[in-house]
Formats: structure tokens, C-alpha cells, sequence
């Protein structure tokens, strides 16, 4: 086994990388838990505090990246020269504008041309896209509570992490604008390296989604966070 690689393996703990704060950084940690437990592997998820540290780290010299756009290649090719998308959806990016009344709709993203925005450091596709004054940080806690005060029109949030920073602030009269300005399928990325694998992860959370144990980490987690 050893001459093979079976043996090394199975003795490594493969390590991806996330940015994304709780509580979509635990259902990410338990849906690819338990793809690697079903093909025998052991996993674990590190949280770096930056969606662009952890996809540097990822790339460089990880194991994989937890959670990006289909199109993250294209947007950062060098960034993500080193990676592979694994072929499964692993979740999904929804980014809901919020605000304290200074906006009353959102149109895609020249309708928040006259706004003061912001978001997290290392969400490309909103620092792509997001125009004119932008106020970007490595904390959404910090946003949203520079949107409490005046200081922001805007912020541009997944909307679990959204609504933990909201329940637990006990923020008034901050709204969450509909539709959502982001609503894509979210794909784990993993190293080159390891190419072999992605298919193997892939047909285990596709499994896990036939089973239903996809869908009950989700709202295990939600419940956990009291934001079922």
C-alpha cells in the first residue's frame, strides 16, 4: 500500500480553506465532512477570516477552497491556476443588499452607482461588479455596524451570515432588499494534485443530496444558529 500511495492517502487530513463566516463555514464544514468520510478520508475545514486569504492558501500550498462562484476561474485565473472545480454544487451564494432606508430597491448593480456600498474583502464577483464608492473590510460585523450609523447606504451580505449579525445586534430598522443581486450555485475548488479525487468527492455529495442528508445539515445548522 505503500508503494501505491493508497497508504499516505489515507493517513492525510486534507485541509480546504474558507472566508465565509458562520453559519455557512459550518454547513460547508459538515457537507464536505461527510463527502471525505464517505470515500474513507479524513477532512478539515480551516477558517483564514478573508474569502481572498483562503483562496491564496488554497492555491498555493492547500488542499482546496470550500465555496466559490462557477465562474471564479475566469475572474481570478492566476489566483486559481493550481485548482480544480469539483463537479457538484456544494451550496449556494445568495448576496442580498441591506439597508436603512436610504435605498428603496435594487435593480442589478448600476442601481447602487449613487450609494455608498459595502462588503467583504475577497468576494471578487461584488468587487468586480459593485460600483463607484465602495467601502470594502475583512468583517461584515463591522459593515453592518457602519450601516447602523449612517456611514453606509449599503451592505451587500450572504444572507445567513447576514441574519446571525442582524439577530444577534438586535439591529432596527435594517431591511433586506428583494430580489437578491446574487442567487448563483456555489462549487468547491481542490488542488490540482489532488485531481483524482474531485470525482469521488463529487458522487458523494450527490449521494448525500439523493439521501437527504444534503438538505438535514443545512437545517441542522440553522437551527443551531436559531435562524430556522
Amino acid at each position: 500500500m505503500k508503494e501505491d500511495g493508497f497508504y499516505g492517502r489515507i493517513e492525510k487530513e486534507y485541509v480546504f480553506y474558507t472566508g465565509v463566516q458562520s453559519p455557512t463555514k459550518e454547513i460547508l464544514e459538515q457537507r464536505l465532512g461527510e463527502a471525505f468520510r464517505r470515500i474513507g478520508l479524513k477532512f478539515k475545514l480551516v477558517y483564514t477570516g478573508s474569502a481572498q486569504r483562503a483562496l491564496i492558501m488554497a492555491n498555493e500550498d492547500g488542499d482546496g477552497d470550500a465555496t466559490r462562484v462557477p465562474g471564479i476561474k475566469q475572474i481570478v485565473p492566476k489566483g486559481t491556476e493550481n485548482l480544480i472545480q469539483i463537479p457538484e454544487v456544494i451550496g449556494a451564494i445568495k448576496f442580498y443588499v441591506f439597508t436603512k432606508g436610504t435605498v428603496s430597491s435594487v435593480k442589478g448593480y448600476n442601481s447602487l452607482e449613487n450609494f455608498r456600498n459595502g462588503f467583504r474583502v475577497g468576494v471578487k464577483i461584488l468587487e468586480k461588479n459593485v460600483p463607484r464608492e465602495r467601502i470594502i473590510l475583512p468583517d461584515a460585523d463591522r459593515l453592518f455596524q457602519m450601516l447602523d450609523a449612517g456611514r453606509l447606504d449599503t451592505v451587500i451580505e450572504r444572507v445567513y451570515i447576514a441574519d446571525k449579525i442582524l439577530k444577534e445586534n438586535h439591529y432596527s430598522g435594517i431591511k433586506r432588499l428583494n430580489p437578491a443581486l446574487i442567487d448563483l450555485p456555489t462549487y468547491s475548488l481542490i488542488h490540482k494534485k489532488h485531481f483524482l479525487l474531485a470525482p469521488e468527492v463529487a458522487k458523494a455529495l450527490k449521494e448525500m443530496k439523493s439521501d437527504g442528508t444534503f438538505e438535514k445539515i443545512e437545517k441542522e445548522v440553522l437551527r443551531e444558529f436559531n435562524l430556522n
